[in-house]
């Protein structure tokens, strides 16, 4: 029996979630995967960091069967996520976007609401729990004053939290964020973090989250996974990756660092902050 990283037992020993040598080009030409590769565990917390334009949103979407790659396998629980029947591939995982594609015409409960479709059986309507579901969602992310307005009506950062609601809704055994918290304060990015926290450690949910904010990732994540051009190129505990002689490869040398002596996920942890340090004179 292998023991997932939070203590919960995964009686297959399958990983949750795998990705092997995954290559994607889009028509325009551009290369966005080029042999990106994870094994995710059962009940672990990994956090993809990366610069803009190194493949880390184009992975997510491939991960969740939305974008079909050109070569390459991922894997669900064991099985080809490409085969994988819509409503059975959202039982098993939930993604939240950074954005919408197409704003709906709904009302916030409405399309929190959507999460639960995975759980409805034929042409069964919504149940009572179905709702109950949906409005405690939205009260965990501190949004359930705007339960009645349209989607339409909401800032880039409410429709976030309504995002992250329909995710926590669908009760999927994995979910995908990508960006959670690009559009959100600072109170709100804790909140949303500490959500997804407890989903990891109290639901014992596998969690994937595309993040640019290096220090939310090693404050709450497992483990990073750092991508350029396409690829993964380091792996490991935040300790191991947010490290200078790692990130000063990817980002360049402005970089300063130090460490959390405290953290939710428990022990210090590594912070790293984009220093324009001040030109020196000889005079």
């Amino acid at each position: 029996m292998r023991t997932a990283p939070n203590g919960t037992s995964n009686e297959s020993g399958a990983a949750a979630l795998v990705a092997r040598d995954v290559r994607l080009t889009y028509p325009n030409g551009v290369r966005a995967l080029d042999g990106a590769s994870i094994s995710v565990a059962p009940g672990e917390f990994l956090a993809i960091i990366g610069p803009n334009g190194s493949g880390k949103s184009s992975f997510l979407r491939v991960l969740a069967g939305l974008q079909p790659a050109d070569s390459g396998q991922v894997l669900l629980e064991g099985d080809a996520v490409s085969a994988l029947e819509a409503r059975e591939r959202a039982r098993r995982v939930a993604l939240v976007p950074q954005t919408l594609d197409v704003l709906p015409g709904y009302s916030v409960e409405d399309f929190v609401l959507m999460g639960r479709y995975s759980h409805l059986s034929g042409w069964r309507l919504y149940t009572r729990h179905d709702y109950e579901v949906a409005r405690e969602c939205l009260k965990r992310v501190d949004a359930a004053e705007f339960s009645t307005r349209g989607m339409n009506e909401m800032s880039g950062g409410e429709r976030q939290r309504a995002l992250v609601a329909r995710a926590l809704a669908q009760e999927a055994r994995t979910v995908l964020l990508d960006e959670p918290t690009s559009a959100l304060d600072l109170s709100h990015q804790l909140l949303v973090y500490r959500l997804i926290h407890e989903m990891h450690r109290g639901a014992g949910r596998t969690i994937v989250v595309v993040t640019h904010d290096l220090n939310l990732a090693s404050q709450f994540a497992q483990r990073l996974a750092l991508m350029q051009r396409g690829r993964m190129v380091s792996e490991g505990a935040p300790a191991d990756v947010l490290r200078r002689e790692v990130l000063e490869k990817v980002y360049g040398s402005e970089l300063a660092y130090g460490m959390f002596e405290r953290t939710i996920a428990g022990g210090s942890r590594p912070w790293v902050l984009p220093w324009a340090r001040p030109e020196t004179s000889d005079t």
